[in-house]
Parts: C-alpha cells; structure tokens; sequence
C-alpha cells in the first residue's frame, strides 16, 4: 500500500512538474510576445515624434526664412530678428519692441546695423590685426574664469562668430569715430601760427601763454578748401528728402453711390440674418419687456410755478444771502451815426465801367461754370450774368464809397470842423438820424428797451435781439463823452458817441424781490410736487387702489387709463417704435432716446401689484406698479429692422468695395489691367481722369507751403493737422499716416494692399522715385563748420552753464557751484550732445541710402516674440 501511494506521489509530482514546465513556456512566450508588441508600439511612436519634429523644424526653417525687409545689398529674415531679440537683447530693452510698432522698428534696427557695417567694411577692409590683438586681450582676461572656451559656452559662441562680433565692433566704432572726429591742432601749427602773428596779436608774450589762445583759434578756423573736401566727401548727409511720385485709386464705401447699391441688394431674409449675427450688441441689449401704472407729479409744471406760494421770510433770507447777485445792469446812453453802404441813391449814382465787367467776369469764371448731367460742364455767357456782375460791382463800389465817407466823418469830428449834432444831421443815413442819433439805453446781450427794438435794423445783430458785436465791444469799452473810430460791421459803418455811463449798483430787497421770487419758484415748485407724491405714497401704503390714485393725482394722459402704460422694453427706446408709443414714453419715464435708469431699476427690483418708492428723475416725481415683466436679452427685430438695415447697408458696401479693390490689385498684378486704366476706371478720387496721378511728395513734407499740391492731395491722401516745430504747434497738411508709412518702404513700381484712411480705402503706388539733390554748400556751411570744430568757445561753455545753473547747486545749499569747477564737465557735456547729433545724423544718411523697405505682410511672423 505504502509502495502503490509513493508511486502515486510520484505520479502527481511529476504531473505537476510537467504542468508547470508547459505552463512557464506559455507565460515565457506570451510575456515575449507582449514585449515584442510593446517594442513596435514603442517605435512606432518614435517614428512619430521624429516626424513631427522632422516637419516642426522644417516649418520653423520656413518660417525663419521669410523676409521681413529689404535694404540695399541684402535682407532680413524672421530668423534675424528671432536672433537678435532672443539672444541680444536684454529683459529691460525688449520692452521697447512691444506689438506691430515694435517689431517694426526692431526690424529697422537690425536693418540698420547691416547697413552700418557695409558702409564701414569699405572703409576698412582689413582688420585681422586689430581682431586678433583684442582676442588675445579677451583671452589673458578670461583666464582665471575657466578660459576661452568656458567664456565662449557661456556667450553661446563659436571662435569664428566671436572674431565676427568684434569685428563689427571695430568697424562701427572706427565709422564713427570718423564722423565725429573734428579739427584739433597740431604743436608745430601753433608754433608757426604764433612765429607768423607774434609782432601784432602777442607782443611782449610767450608761446606759453598764449598757447590755448591759439589752439582754440586753430581749430575753430575752416579753410574753403576743408569745407569743400567735408562737403564732397558727405554729400549724402546734404541730400533733400528723396521724392516718390504717388499715384492712387480711391473708393468710399461711406458714399451714396456704394450705400444705394448695397441697399438694392439686400433682401428682407438678409437682414434677419444681419440681426442674428449682431443682436448681442450693447446697442440692442434689454432688460426686459414691462407693463406698469404710473403715477407722476411734475414740478416744472407752469401752472404749479405760477401758483406756489412764496413766503416773505423765505424770500427775504435768500436775498440777505446772496445781496451780491443782485445788482442794477451796467446802461449807457448811446447816440449814432450810420452809414448804410446799401442806400438806394448811392448805389444808383455808382458807374460800372464795360472793362470792369468783363474783367470780373473773367477774374471769377469759375462761378459761372455748371456741370451737366452727363459730366460736360458749360459755361454762363457773359451777357446771361451780366446784371448780377453790374449788381455786385455797385456794391463793392458802394462799400468803399461809404467807408471813405465814415472816415471823412470821423476826421472832421477829431478836427473839431463839426459837432456830432452837425454830423448826425449832415451825414447819417439811419433812423436814428430822426431822433438826433438817439439809440437809447444800451445793455450787454439781449436788448430789452422797446427804443432800442424799435431801431434794430441799424445795430442788431439778424434775427436776434443782441447788438451787433463790433458795437458791443466799442459801445463798452469807451468812456462817458466819447467818441468811437469808424466801427465796421456787417451792415455799415458806425460812429458812436457814449453820452452817459449809469453803472451797476446793489439793488434793494424792493428792486430784487421779483427776481428773488423768480429764482425761488422751481426750489418751492418741487417742494410742492414732493408734498403731494408723499401724500399719494402715504394713501397706498394704507391700501388705496394704485389705478384710482393714479386718476385722482397723477398729471399725465395716462391717468384716465388708471396709469396703466402699453408694454414697453427696459433700456433703450426701439428706433421702429409706433409714434404714439414713443411719445407717450418720452413724456412719461424716458429720456430722448432711453427709459430712464431709476425706473428700470426699480422695476427690476419689484414684483407684480406691488408699487414702487418714490422715483425722483429729472421730468418729477414718479410712482410704479408692476403689472407684468417678460425678461428679454435683446431688442426684437421688427422694433430694430431700420437701423439693423443700415448696418448692413454699411457693412455691405464696405465688402463690395474691399471685393472691388482686391479684384484690381490682383488683375494689376497679373498684368491684365494698368494701374492707370484702373484708376480712370474705378477710382473715385479728383485725380481718375489722370490715371490716379497724385504728384510728387516728399516724406513728412508739409504740403500746405505748395496750395495747388494740398488742393490736390487734401481729403484724399492727405489732411490737414498740426506738428511741433521749435515748441509750437504749427498747422500743416500731411499725407495720411497709413498711406506714408507704406508709401515711402516701397520700391518704385510697387503696389500697396487695401490701405484705409479717413476719405475711404485706397491702392497706392509709388511710381517713380526721385533722390533729393544735394543741398548748396552755402546753405550747410554751419553744419560743416560744426562737424569739423571739436571745441567749445567760453561763450559757448558759459551759456550752458547758466541754462542748467539748476543742476550745479551745492549740496543743501541755495549757492551755485562756481562756473570754473563745472568747466571740464560742460565741455565734456556739449561734445556728447555734438556726437550724439553726429551720429544720429550719420546713421539717418545710411538709412536713406541703404533704402530700408519693411515687408508688412511678414512682420505677422514676429508676432511670437
């Protein structure tokens, strides 16, 4: 038994041992078919990242690719100015180069660097020397830091763009070290000069003491020959501003034209879609659709005005304090003598020659010219104008007749060869002149006296009760018994005479109390539609009906109604509105054009049958019951149809002509069409008939020193502004800002994309480019004398140091530094103002020269820095 069960253990033993052979080559072959799987996932993956990073660098090596400017003799990339701004430029400086304006500038600087070094490369083409002395300087100097090598990791540099680096340097420093270098004289030219001047300018004197003497006459004096050779050897820094002949085609999508098309176009589905697409606009929002009673009580009633008690102590302690706004008006009693440049019999008496007419006629021929439907224009003959040209002659005679007489007047009244009595009565032409020249009481604005009304003809101003201006300003500037100069005024020629001042004085509580009651009647006339909302208010509180206190008190049409107001919407009034409905909101609770916010508020805040607060808005007092609120987002269409339909209208126009001009550029482009066909064509501008030919403009030119350039350019191109010249704004006509900093980046030829301005949207092509001439060397001799003088007069030191006295003040103290101590500081001062001009002047000749042309289309690519 024993025997039998041994085997049997041996027989599972060996069972289990075979089981569990079979069972791990399963688990070994299924584990290494899992990792195998896992391994070719894996891969595949890679395979992936290693694709999309392939195509990443590909698409980053096209974009670095793209130019973003032009200059003479090479470009600039997006890979440039990735360059520059990542790895040059400090945190503090990247600040400067923020947004489009931004990055346009930092194109230009790089631009600009380029060019300053092919400028220089001509002037020294070979500096291996000067680079390898300062790499061995470099190297000494980094030795205790690591090295070379250790600096060049940290500098992200090879060898080769280290020697690049200082290479530039040197070149840039040497350039303008060049420009800025002036004359400084030599020891043996101030030896000769003092051996040559010794007898008559330093007798008795040595060398030494007159050395600096002659070191400053040396080198502030500029022979013809030097500013000969300055002047040929810069001539581009003495060019006037290059020239662009500009030519455009103009089209306004604002005109009636483009708008009446559109407005043809557009169907009652297109505007529904319009108003889906801007309904969410603040101009259509809405708190909600509501239907209330109103009661409202109106202070500015004039009845109420007219009623309100004013109680004597009230108005007495207002006029005890404010005694100082009540006072008599300043009068003066006023005699004339007028001269009417239109008085019948002068103007009769007047003789147009034959010679004047036709003269005048050909003098304004311009009015007499009239453009026919079909575009032709005719003009008037002259015989058809003829009397109108007699009739404006005759007055223009008259006028001068009658000013030659009023002065006549005036000196023999200064003379004392008349009276003002005897002039009224030998010379004036006016009413007045009945009444011995008698005007009346004259005050300051609005006339009251019936005397005064009674001779408006002759000093009122037209349809008004105020004096005509000139006679104001004489009548209240002269003393009693005075007389005026000729005054001329729209209507004739004025001598007047004050007779007598009476001045304003303090009125008495008497004189005032009319105007005091005046002023007191709207405070008190709200007081009492106060008294009355209260009492209202007080009634509903204690459960009277709102529709029975709205008959019984409130003072708008809807009272009859009980109050009750037809639905209205919360916010602004629908421009679509009924007429009626309007109405009835506008005397209500709306302003012009919306409901006015203390009742939306309060409206908001409520609920049905409940009533309101007392509202106070600028028409009263007001009183609400809700009836019903419907909350709504935004205006319904039907209410709004108007002026959605003229946003579509606008929006509309604005695309045909963008689609228009597109279609243009493109064929002008492809050559199908000239730039000059299209302009006669399409363009709307005064130029078309003449191909789109602007003229010639220089940049930042001031077209309004040439009127015929400025009529041209002016509500087109151009506009009329201002510009600081030496600290004051001095007016100017300028090309718009869009067009001219397109205009002058583009090379002759080239073709602008839609560009807008304030008159509409524009294609514009500089077609020609003209390089300024060089200036006469008269005209820049100081600017010469002042490149080559590297040094300061006293005079010149000693001006400085009073205009910044200021900053030369002694520590807690109120005394100035003495002029000697700061003179080396000065001096030093006026050459870095000197070289910094230089430079500056330098560096805008380069850029000139160098024709920088920025690519605006590709500065979107910079768009990540």
């Amino acid at each position: 038994m024993i025997i039998l069960r041994q085997k049997k253990v041996i027989r599972v033993v060996i069972w289990a041992v075979a089981m569990a052979f079979i069972l791990s080559i399963f688990i070994f072959g299924g584990s290494f078919f899992l990792d195998r799987k896992e391994r070719e996932q894996e891969a595949e993956v890679k395979n992936e990242i290693d694709e999309i990073r392939l195509q990443e660098k590909a698409e980053e090596a096209a974009l670095r690719a793209n130019v973003v400017a032009t200059f003479k003799g090479g470009t600039v990339t997006v890979g440039d100015v990735i360059d520059l701004y990542t790895k040059r430029l400090s945190p503090e400086f990247k600040r400067y180069f923020q947004g489009k304006e931004g990055k346009k500038k930092l194109v230009e600087q790089f631009a600009l660097e380029r060019l300053q070094l092919k400028f220089s490369e001509g002037l020294y083409p070979n500096l291996t020397g000067e680079v390898e002395v300062m790499i061995d300087k470099l190297a000494s100097s980094k030795q205790a830091q690591g090295g070379m090598d250790t600096f060049l990791a940290s500098q992200n540099l090879t060898m080769e763009g280290l020697r690049d680096m200082l290479r530039s340097q040197i070149l840039i420093s040497k350039r303008e070290e060049l420009v800025t270098s002036g004359k400084s004289a030599k020891t043996s030219e101030i030896e000769e000069y003092f051996e040559v001047n010794m007898e008559t300018d330093f007798s008795g004197k040595k060398l030494d003491e007159v050395r600096d003497e002659i070191k400053m006459t040396l080198a502030t004096t500029v022979t013809d020959e030097e500013f000969q050779q300055f002047y040929q050897e810069h001539l581009d820094r003495f060019r006037k501003p290059d020239e662009v002949l500009i030519k455009h085609i103009m089209v306004n999508p604002d005109s009636d034209d483009w708008k009446n098309k559109a407005d043809a176009e557009i169907t009652k589905e297109a505007v529904d879609k319009h108003y889906a697409s801007i309904c969410t606009r603040p101009e259509f929002k809405t708190r909600g659709l509501a239907t209330i009673k109103h009661i409202f009580i109106d202070p500015r009633d004039g009845s109420r005005m007219a009623r309100v008690n004013i109680p004597e102590n009230r108005c007495s302690s207002y006029y005890g304090e404010h005694k100082e706004d009540f006072k008599t008006i300043d009068k003066r009693k006023v005699r004339q003598i007028f001269v009417d440049p239109r008085n019948e019999s002068r103007i009769t008496s007047i003789v147009v020659e034959e010679s004047e007419i036709t003269e005048y006629y050909d003098k304004n021929i311009t009015q007499y010219e009239f453009t026919n439907e079909d575009g032709t224009s005719t003009k008037q003959p002259l015989e058809d104008a003829r009397d109108d040209i007699i009739s404006d002659l005759k007055l223009d005679k008259a006028e001068d007749v009658a000013k030659e007489l009023a002065e006549t007047i005036q000196e023999e009244l200064s003379a004392g060869k008349l009276t003002f009595d005897e002039a009224v009565a030998k010379y004036s032409e006016g009413e007045s002149k009945a009444q011995n020249g008698e005007i009346g009481y004259l005050i300051k604005g609005s006339q009251r006296s019936p005397a005064v009304l009674k001779l408006a003809a002759e000093i009122l101003a037209a349809d008004s009760k105020n004096l005509l201006k000139p006679i104001e300003q004489s009548v209240f500037s002269l003393a009693a018994g005075a007389t005026s100069e000729v005054i001329e005024s729209e209507i004739g020629f004025h001598l007047l005479k004050v007779e007598e001042i009476i001045p304003p004085r303090p009125q008495t509580y008497k004189e005032a109390k009319g105007e005091v009651e005046e002023k007191l009647r709207p405070a008190l006339a709200w007081e009492d539609a106060f008294r009355v909302i209260s009492l209202v208010f007080n009634k509903l509180r204690e459960g009277a009906d709102f529709s029975a206190m709205a008959v019984q008190y409130s003072e708008l049409p809807s009272a009859k109604d009980g109050g009750e107001i037809a639905p209205f919407y919360l916010g602004k009034i629908p421009p679509d509105l009924d007429s009626v409905k309007r109405s009835t909101l506008l005397a209500e609770i709306a302003s012009s054009s919306a409901i006015f916010p203390e009742i939306v508020e309060s409206l908001l805040a409520s609920k049905p049958g409940i009533h309101s607060e007392i509202i106070k808005t600028d028409k009263g007092y007001h009183l609400l019951e809700l009836v019903s609120i419907e909350l709504r987002p935004y205006l319904p269409i039907p209410l709004v149809r108007s002026e959605v339909r003229k946003d579509l209208i606008k929006t509309r126009a604005r695309q045909n002509v963008e689609s228009l001009l597109d279609s243009l550029r493109e064929r002008i482009l492809k050559g199908e069409l000239t730039f000059e066909e299209a302009a006669k064509e399409y363009s709307e501008g005064k130029t078309a008939q003449e191909g789109g030919v602007m003229g010639w403009v220089k940049q930042e030119e001031n077209l309004g020193d040439d009127p015929e350039k400025a009529k041209t350019f002016r509500n087109e191109l151009a506009s009329f502004s201002f510009r600081q010249v030496q600290g004051r704004f001095t007016p100017v006509t300028v090309l718009e800002q869009t067009v001219a900093d397109r205009i002058f980046q583009m090379p002759a030829g080239g073709l602008t994309t839609k560009l807008e301005s304030r008159y509409g949207l524009h294609l514009v092509t500089p077609a020609e480019l003209r390089a300024g001439e060089p200036k006469p060397l008269d005209e820049v001799k100081e600017e010469i004398r002042e490149a080559l003088v590297s040094v300061f007069t006293e005079e010149q030191l000693k001006v400085y140091y009073e205009e910044h006295k200021e900053t030369y003040k002694k520590p807690e103290s109120e005394e100035y530094l003495p002029f000697v101590e700061k003179r080396e500081e000065i001096e030093k001062a006026l050459k870095k103002e000197r070289q910094d001009r230089l430079i500056e002047a330098w560096l805008g000749e380069i850029k000139r020269g160098g024709q920088i042309t920025i690519i605006h289309e590709n500065l979107k690519h910079l768009e990540e820095l």
